[in-house]
C-alpha cells in the first residue's frame, strides 16, 4: 500500500504539471492559467512550486493562487472601503447580490400570488399574452424585466414588505457564508490583503505570463520574463530573504559534499583493509587522513546547512544522519590512536560509509532536504538542546557497539587481539563511549520531557519514541553495573554493547515504522522495515559467534 501510494504521489505531481500547462486539455488556452493552476492542484492535491514575494515578515512568500485571490480581495476592498472581512462581505451583498436577491424573490413571490388568486391569473394572461399556466410561471421566475412595469409597480406595492422582510432575514447567514469563503481565500483581512498584495499582483501577472510562453515553446518571452522576475525580486526582496544564504545554498549543492564524503569514507575503509596484506603502519596512516579529510567536508557540510536554514544541525532525518556520522567518526579516529591496530580506521571508514549512503537514499524520492518543520519542531532552543544531545546519545551508542562487533570478529578470526593489553585497550574504549552514550541520552531524554512539558502539558507519555529513548538509557546504564559488578568482562561488555545498537536503530528510525505516536515525524516503508531487521540480524549473529567457546577464538589461541 505504502508502495502504491508513493508511486501515486509521483504520477500526480505529473498529472498536476500537465494539467496546469495544458497538456491534457485543448481548450487549455481558454481555461486561463490561473483555472488551470487551481485545477492542478484541487485534482490531485499536488502542490506546485509558484512562489510570489511579498514585503510581509510574516508572510514573505505566498502561493500563485493565493496572490491572485489577495489580488481581487484588495481591488473590492479598495472599490468598496472596506477593512475587514465582515464589512466588505455586508458592502458586497448589498451592492452586488441583494438586488438581484429581490428581484428573484418578488418574481417568486408574484408567481405564488398569482397561482392563489384566479381573477390575478386571467388578468396576468392577458397583461402577458400567455394562455399556459406554466408558461406564465416561468416567464415571472426567469423573466421578470419582460414584465409590464404597471404589473411590477403592483407587485411591488403590495409585496414588497414580504420581500423586503424575506432579504433582511436572509443578508446576516449570506454576510456569514462569505465570510467564511474570504477566510478560506486567504485568512487575512482586506487591510492586509491590501498591504500584501501590492507586490504579489505584479508577480502574478509576470507567473501569467510564463505559462503560454511555455505552451508555445516561445523561449525569448519566456526567458525575458524570467529576467524580469529576477530584476523585480532583486529590487524588491521580501522580508528574510538573504542573497547571501542564496549564494551558500548554491555552492552547497553544486559542491555536493557529502557525496564526496561518502566516497572518501569508503576510499578509508578499503585502505585500512589493505593494511591487513601488508605495509599495516603506512596504509593505517593514509586511512587515518582521508578519515579526517572526510569527517572535514561532512562538518562543513553540516555549517552551511546550519547558515542556510538558520537551524541547529538536525531537524529531520536525513540531518540526523549527517549528525551521527559526524560524532562517530572522531569517536573511532580516537580509537584508532589509542590501539594502532587499524580497528577505528576500519570501523570509522565503514560506518559512516554506510550512514551517509542511508543518507543519501533518503534523497532520491525528495532531492529537497531542507524540509518545512512541523510546528511542534519548530523551535531554535529545543532544537538546539534535546536533538542535539539526544542525536550525540545515537552515536556514541552505536560507536560502542560498533567496537563490540569489532571486538568479537577481530578476537574470533584473527590475531589482533592475542594480547591481553589490546583486548583492554578496546574493552576501555567500549567503556569510555557507554559513558559518553549514557551521559547525553539521559540530559537529552530530560530535556525531551521539558520540552514535551512545553509543548503538549506533559512531561512523559509512554510515546514510543520516548520509550525508546528510555530504552537507550536503561540498556547503558545496566552495561556499567554489569561491567562495575564485575557480571561482565570484555567479551560480554561486548555483546552487550552490540544489543545497544539494536535498541538505538529501533528508537532512532525503527519507532516511526509504527506510525503511531507524537513524534512520528518521518514516513516509513517496507524497505524500511527490511534494512532494520537485516542490520538487527547482524548484530544478533555476531553476539551468537561471541557465545562460542574462546579455545575457536584465534586471539585466544596462544594462551590455551
Amino acid at each position: 500500500q505504502s508502495r502504491l501510494t508513493e508511486v501515486s504521489r509521483q504520477i500526480g505531481k505529473v498529472q498536476a504539471i500537465q494539467i496546469a500547462f495544458g497538456a491534457l486539455h485543448a481548450a487549455a488556452d481558454e481555461m486561463g492559467f490561473e483555472r488551470r493552476i487551481n485545477l492542478a492542484l484541487n485534482s490531485t492535491r499536488v502542490g506546485l512550486p509558484l512562489l510570489i514575494p511579498s514585503q510581509d515578515e510574516e508572510t514573505p512568500w505566498l502561493t500563485f493562487s493565493a496572490g491572485e485571490d489577495l489580488a481581487w480581495v484588495r481591488s473590492m476592498a479598495g472599490r468598496l472601503d472596506a477593512d475587514n472581512y465582515s464589512e466588505l462581505a455586508d458592502k458586497i451583498i448589498e451592492e452586488e447580490m441583494m438586488p438581484d436577491l429581490r428581484k428573484t424573490l418578488m418574481a417568486q413571490q408574484a408567481a405564488q400570488s398569482i397561482l392563489r388568486r384566479p381573477e390575478m391569473l386571467e388578468s396576468a394572461k392577458q397583461l402577458l399574452g400567455v394562455e399556459d399556466e406554466e408558461q406564465l410561471m416561468l416567464m415571472l421566475a426567469d423573466r421578470w424585466d419582460s414584465v409590464p412595469g404597471e404589473m411590477k409597480s403592483a407587485f411591488e406595492e403590495r409585496l414588497g414588505p414580504i420581500v423586503d422582510q424575506i432579504v433582511n432575514q436572509r443578508k446576516p447567514i449570506a454576510i456569514m457564508a462569505l465570510v467564511k469563503e474570504f477566510e478560506k481565500i486567504g485568512g487575512l483581512e482586506p487591510a492586509d490583503a491590501r498591504r500584501l498584495s501590492g507586490d504579489a499582483e505584479k508577480y502574478s501577472q509576470l507567473f501569467a505570463r510564463l505559462g503560454p510562453a511555455y505552451r508555445a515553446g516561445d523561449a525569448e518571452t519566456f526567458n525575458n520574463t524570467l529576467t524580469e522576475y529576477q530584476e523585480m525580486l532583486a529590487a524588491n526582496p521580501p522580508a528574510g530573504l538573504s542573497q547571501e544564504r542564496l549564494s551558500a545554498e548554491n555552492i552547497y549543492n553544486g559542491a555536493n559534499l557529502f557525496y564526496h564524503a561518502m566516497v572518501i569514507f569508503l576510499a578509508a575503509f578499503l585502505m585500512a583493509t589493505f593494511g591487513w596484506v601488508g605495509y599495516a603502519r603506512a596504509f593505517n596512516q593514509a586511512s587515518f587522513w582521508l578519515l579526517g579529510l572526510g569527517w572535514g567536508l561532512l562538518v562543513i557540510g553540516l555549517v552551511m546547512r546550519i547558515y542556510i536554514s538558520g537551524r541547529p544541525p538536525v531537524t529531520n532525518l536525513y540531518s540526523s544522519a549527517l549528525f551521527v556520522t559526524a560524532v562517530f567518526v572522531p569517536l573511532m579516529m580516537v580509537v584508532e590512536r589509542m590501539t594502532k591496530i587499524g580497528m577505528g580506521n576500519v570501523l570509522g571508514g565503514v560506518g559512516a560509509f554506510l550512514t551517509l549512503l542511508w543518507a543519501w537514499s533518503m534523497t532520491i524520492s525528495d532531492g529537497d532536504t531542507f524540509t518545512v518543520l512541523l510546528a511542534v519542531l519548530d523551535t531554535q532552543f529545543w532544537l538546539a538542546t534535546h536533538v542535539v544531545c539526544v542525536t550525540i546519545g545515537y552515536g556514541t551508542t552505536f560507536a560502542a557497539g560498533a567496537l563490540g562487533v569489532a571486538y568479537i570478529i577481530s578476537a574470533t578470526l584473527t590475531r589482533k587481539l592475542s594480547s591481553k593489553a589490546a583486548r583492554q585497550e578496546v574493552a576501555h574504549a567500549m567503556y569510555g563511549m557507554v559513558c559518553l552514550a549514557l551521559l547525553f541520552s539521559f540530559f537529552g531524554t530530560v530535556l525531551g520531557g521539558l520540552w514535551g512539558d512545553d509543548s503538549w502539558g506533559r512531561f512523559w507519555g509512554w510515546d514510543p519514541k520516548e520509550n525508546g529513548a528510555l530504552m537507550i538509557v536503561l540498556w547503558n546504564a545496566l552495561s556499567l553495573h554489569a561491567r562495575w559488578a564485575g557480571l561482565v568482562r570484555e567479551r560480554g561488555f561486548a555483546m552487550i554493547a552490540i544489543f545497544g545498537n539494536i535498541i538505538t536503530l529501533w528508537s532512532w528510525k525503527g519507532v516511526n515504522v509504527l506510525g503511531v505516536g507524537l513524534h512520528a515525524y518521518s514516513a516509513s516503508n517496507d524497505k524500511t522495515v527490511m534494512v532494520i531487521l537485516g542490520v538487527g540480524m547482524f548484530h544478533l549473529v555476531v553476539m551468537a559467534i561471541a557465545m562460542l567457546p574462546t579455545k575457536f577464538w584465534r586471539s585466544y589461541r596462544r594462551l590455551a
